[in-house]
């Protein structure tokens, strides 16, 4: 009986019942995107912590990060 050898991988099915878990589902399909933000605000921090003036602005600093996050995740409020 024995099927195909996977080579030592495995499938993963993610399934959502639409409408129901729309939400849930975005979520997933968005995934890698909030990944690569969430790198590149890291990044930007590191920069900030390396790089930056001790007499530069915390609050400054702080709103500074927040419009990169949302540059690169416009819809950050509508997925939230």
């Amino acid at each position: 009986a024995g099927g195909a050898s996977t080579g030592g991988t495995v499938k993963a099915i993610l399934e959502f019942m639409l409408p129901d878990d729309a939400a849930e589902h975005q979520l997933a399909l968005n995934g890698a995107r909030y990944r690569a933000a969430l790198h590149d605000v890291d990044c930007y921090l590191r920069n900030i912590l390396k790089y930056a003036s001790p007499h530069t602005d915390f609050r400054t600093e702080l709103q500074a990060t927040r419009n990169l996050l949302r540059e690169l995740v416009p819809d950050l409020d509508d997925d939230l």
